[in-house]
């Protein structure tokens, strides 16, 4: 696991997009993974250690609240604040009734739910051992939101420069609805320095609720 996390890493390293990587590594990872399982070249030995995954993730749950600075979260206001609560909620809500709509499974469109709201792969991981999710489904979750997040940085931009958002508008928009951090953060200095920055705020207060 720690060889495919560095490939993974390294790999997701070499895309870089206005100065940032919207590559995610944990896809990279997941390709990874899926090529390995179906060519047969895993070890039947390594099968337990992988499975053990939960103990290195609470790990790196505790690592990335220690990042968290809530002054830098309180200088964004209360009106900003309940924007990011009411369009988390309301994104919540669409996503799992829409999934119950095609009559997805319940593991899975909770998933989806979250990784779009909260943070992308980063929430799916955390959240997948809490409702004992299918490793299939976790995976399927990771990809979906990841390749959404990857075409948002793309068109999103280029979508609000036509339409002439203000930078502010678009780092608040990118913000609450793009998926996970390093995404949002390419689409706001794609867009303008200052978009990139209130992104990158209105994102963090999101991430808080990992």
């Amino acid at each position: 696991m720690a060889a495919v996390a560095l490939l993974s890493s390294a790999i997701s390293s070499i895309v870089v997009v206005g100065g940032k990587q919207p590559v995610e590594a944990a896809v990279i990872a997941i390709l990874i993974g899926i090529a390995v399982r179906n060519t047969r070249l895993l070890p039947a030995a390594c099968m337990p250690g992988i499975r053990a995954f939960e103990k290195p993730l609470v790990l790196g749950i505790v690592f990335m609240g220690a990042k968290l600075n809530y002054l830098t979260i309180g200088a964004q206001g209360a009106q900003i604040f309940s924007v990011i609560l009411i369009t988390m909620l309301l994104g919540y809500l669409v996503i799992y009734t829409l999934a119950k709509v095609f009559r997805l499974p319940s593991a899975l469109s909770i998933l989806l739910a979250v990784g779009t709201t909260i943070c992308g792969g980063s929430a799916i991981a955390i959240t997948a051992p809490l409702i004992q999710a299918p490793e299939e489904e976790t995976s399927y979750a990771i990809g979906t939101v990841a390749l959404w997040g990857l075409v948002a940085i793309i068109v999103y931009p280029a979508v609000a420069a036509l339409l002439g958002v203000s930078d502010f508008a678009f780092g608040v928009f990118a913000g609450t609805a793009i998926h996970s951090t390093p995404q949002v953060v390419g689409a706001g200095f794609i867009f303008s320095e200052e978009a990139g920055n209130t992104a990158t705020a209105v994102k963090l207060v999101r991430n808080c609720f990992m």
